[in-house]
């Protein structure tokens, strides 16, 4: 996908492997994290949706993660994914027991991490994540 205007166009996958975001976004959002979390644990709690897994394509720093590490069950695994550098530099950091970071996304990788099924995804309105 392209985005720009008068000839001006720049590739959005551009924007998160070059640094373009992050130089303009260097916390990557983590403030906005907890209320996310809460979020996501609301509508899990609501639904009494209770996964095995937790994945999130497009983690950002892995803030939200680590959140939901911190507040869901010990027995819960959580697996974040990220195309850019910069915030892969940011998620690595939080990586701990049950709580990994990838560089790159292979949906074999993903598949192989966590199971995936329609009734336990959670669809966040600016990524997926995946919960089984």
């Amino acid at each position: 996908m392209k985005i720009g205007y008068m000839g001006n166009e720049v590739s959005m996958k551009n924007i998160y492997e070059n640094g373009r975001y992050f130089d303009k976004n260097p916390t990557w959002h983590t403030e906005d994290s907890p209320w996310k979390a809460k979020q996501i644990l609301y509508c899990l709690n609501r639904n009494h949706i209770r996964p095995d897994s937790v994945c999130e394509v497009g983690c950002g720093a892995g803030e939200i993660l680590n959140q939901l590490h911190r507040q869901m069950a010990g027995d819960v695994l959580f697996h974040g994914y990220e195309i850019s550098p910069q915030a892969y530099q940011l998620c690595k950091g939080r990586a701990k027991e049950r709580l990994e970071f990838f560089s790159k996304i292979s949906w074999k990788l993903i598949a192989e991490s966590t199971t995936l099924s329609l009734s336990s995804m959670f669809l966040n309105i600016s990524k997926i994540i995946f919960l089984s």
